[in-house]
Formats: C-alpha cells, structure tokens, sequence
C-alpha cells in the first residue's frame, strides 16, 4: 500500500463520516419524541468524531510523509 492509497482511503473515510455525522444530527433534530433513542445516537455521533480525527491523523502523517520525502529532492 502506498501513500496516495492510504490518503486516499482516508479521505472516503472522512466522507462516510461527515455523512453519518449529518444522519445522526438530522435523526436527532427531528426527535419526535418516542421514534428516536437519543442515548444510542449521542453515542454514534461520539464514535463518528472519534473515527473523524483518526482519519484526520492519518492524512495528517500522510502529508508529514510527503513533506519529509520532497525535502530530500
């Protein structure tokens, strides 16, 4: 695996997370009261942030990688 793959893959994956990110916070701005567990939401909406900065990191080194690699050229 290379690096663009990496970046790459993490890129999609911030993408699905920024969708579940909106899916949670549209199911919970349109509690109706009874058809929604806010408990289990709040908690997928954590779990998503979480995997959002993980991939945040690993673009993050991902940049640091190809910084350090120009600098030897």
């Amino acid at each position: 695996m290379n690096i663009d793959s990496v970046y790459e893959i993490s890129q999609r994956a911030l993408r699905d997370d920024m969708n579940s990110m909106a899916r949670i916070a549209n199911n919970i701005a349109n509690n109706d009261g009874d058809t929604i567990d806010l408990t289990k939401n709040i908690t997928d909406m954590k779990l998503t942030q979480r995997n959002y900065e993980a991939n945040i990191a690993v673009i993050k080194t991902a940049d640091d990688m190809y910084r350090e690699l120009l600098s030897f050229f």
